[in-house]
């Protein structure tokens, strides 16, 4: 159903799981996680819907913000120390606003991986993006658009990656409606070494491949 918050949650150390239908107005306050290492504060299998009809608040985790095993919708500010956002197997994730950071230095702010089953989708279509790392992972498979949004990395690595260990990513962006800003390569497709077969705004690439430095 619809869920309001009135006031603020924080120190959720168990895993929160969603397995019904849900729609989350944070309503200007924050849902603060503190998950055991290794997991999210929340774990999608439904359709989950997460926005802020205030000012102010948003999510926090001292680990992963959000595992997306079903369909996610998000407009509103994340931020964690690992991923914001998981998008796995067959996970269809939207992210049409928000500010997401996070500080990991080896984990991607937003990352969309099948983990060898499924075809995850991550389609963005504004928000902001800030990480040491990079700002956005399509690996293995994963599919989807980065239609808008501001995306800064602080450290040498990438706006947007796209590739994995075993290639078949298809992505398109519109580099018009986005703003890039990295200390590495901006967008890069890369073929992990290998020859894996990526397809980057229609056109397809067997070699690591810098697409804006």
């Amino acid at each position: 159903g619809n869920v309001a918050l009135t006031s603020d949650i924080t120190g959720v150390s168990e895993l929160l799981k969603v397995e019904k239908d849900l729609v989350v107005d944070l309503n200007g306050h924050t849902l603060a996680f503190t998950p055991q290492s290794g997991y999210p504060g929340i774990k999608n299998t439904a359709t989950l819907e997460i926005k802020n009809s205030g000012n102010t608040g948003g999510i926090t985790s001292t680990q992963a913000g959000i595992q997306n095993n079903g369909k996610l919708i998000v407009n509103c500010d994340i931020t964690s120390v690992e991923n914001a956002i998981n998008n796995v197997y067959d996970g269809e994730t939207t992210i049409n606003g928000g500010s997401f950071k996070n500080t990991s230095d080896e984990h991607a702010l937003i990352n969309s991986n099948n983990y060898e089953n499924g075809t995850p989708v991550l389609t963005i279509n504004g928000g902001t993006f800030e990480s040491v790392f990079t700002n956005v992972s399509y690996n293995n498979y994963s599919t989807g658009a980065v239609n808008g949004g501001t995306f800064t990395c602080t450290g040498g690595w990438h706006n947007i990656y796209v590739g994995g260990e075993n290639g078949g990513c298809n992505v398109t962006y519109d580099a018009s409606k986005c703003s890039f800003t990295s200390n590495g390569v901006k967008i890069q497709v890369n073929d992990w070494g290998v020859g894996n077969t990526n397809t980057v705004n229609n056109t397809s690439y067997s070699s690591t491949t810098n697409l804006l430095n």
